[in-house]
């Protein structure tokens, strides 16, 4: 089990884990891991360096929900379920752009930027939703 900001084993300080073994509660989608990938380098190299290191990971999970073909609800949240949209305009609507960033952009950003070690973060952040009648 890791802590779920430093993703640093409970009990062993030099274990560090990400993705499903990290045992955390957040959704298990390749977008947590891009943002715990640089979490965990940067714990272990400061435990090499017997420094402590200030970097968190907030629970992050996107997961792009097809609703109809060409239409996508791009569900974003961090730990405790509160969601924290990465772009200006009301998640829970079905958007086209949000189908075209799905079979797009995502699969461009995972094969030509994530697996090659490049970090590419869209920032997100909590924001209250009106609510829908």
């Amino acid at each position: 089990m890791t802590d779920p900001a430093t993703l640093r084993h409970t009990r062993f300080a030099n274990v560090f884990g990400l993705g499903d073994a990290a045992g955390t509660t957040n959704a298990k989608t390749a977008a947590a891991v891009r943002l715990q990938a640089p979490v965990v380098v940067k714990g272990l190299l400061a435990s090499i360096d017997g420094r402590t290191s200030d970097a968190a990971y907030d629970g992050y999970g996107s997961c792009p929900l097809i609703t109809s073909y060409g239409k996508v609800v791009l569900a974003e949240f961090i730990y405790g379920g509160k969601v924290t949209p990465s772009f200006p305009f009301d998640p829970r609507v079905p958007r086209t752009s949000a189908w075209l960033l799905k079979t797009k952009f995502l699969p461009f950003m995972y094969w030509n930027l994530m697996l090659r070690g490049n970090e590419f973060d869209i920032k997100h952040r909590e924001r209250p939703l009106a609510a829908v009648s």
